[in-house]
């Protein structure tokens, strides 16, 4: 095996859009690709495009939510049972809402799934990522261009604005990545 097909890589939200694309670009590389995504039925399918399209037998689907705090542990934990080490995580579920709307544990949709789910999992997989030779994490953001960030808004106390909310939701996980780069970069 060469050095790509040795790595192991993460990806949530793979099963549709820009994480099904970049998942088939990952698995073009020969890595193990763990793909994650809700819904069991339309993982079976990407995973099944993506070896298909790929020829990489190596992809597997692990299902999960991460839009509450209860999923992101489990599906954490359902990574570290598969995984001895990982090499790069790439947080790219994401939740583009037109209403509001709050998750199982009262947080704002945009915020916990687009800042919350991507520090939490980063955390709670660092045993893993630590277990690799260079370890890489990607926070995968969108919209438009960054909007500053209003930090007595963070889950829209302001009043939900749709895109705008998402738009903001995504500077704040800008802000967040760099701030946990800096906290993790003495561990590599």
């Amino acid at each position: 095996m060469n050095e790509q097909e040795q790595r192991t890589v993460v990806i949530t939200g793979g099963t549709g859009g820009i994480g099904f694309q970049s998942a088939l670009g990952i698995a073009k590389t020969g890595a193990r690709l763990l793909v994650t995504g809700r819904n069991r039925e339309r993982g079976e399918t990407a995973v099944g495009h993506i070896i298909d399209g790929t020829g990489n037998s190596r992809v597997e689907l692990v299902v999960g939510d991460v839009s509450s705090i209860e999923g992101i542990d489990a599906l954490a934990r359902s990574l570290t049972e598969r995984v001895e080490h990982l090499d790069v995580l790439v947080n790219n579920a994401g939740y583009l809402g037109s209403e509001p709307k709050h998750s199982d544990d009262g947080i704002e949709m945009h915020f916990a799934v687009n800042v919350l789910a991507p520090w939490r999992l980063t955390l709670a997989l660092l045993p893993v990522l630590g277990a690799a030779g260079n370890p890489r994490v990607l926070n995968s953001t969108g919209g438009d261009k960054p909007a500053a960030i209003d930090p007595d808004d963070l889950q829209a106390e302001k009043g939900f604005r749709g895109l705008m909310t998402y738009q903001h939701s995504k500077s704040v996980m800008e802000a967040m990545s760099m701030a946990l780069a800096e906290r993790l970069d003495s561990e590599g």
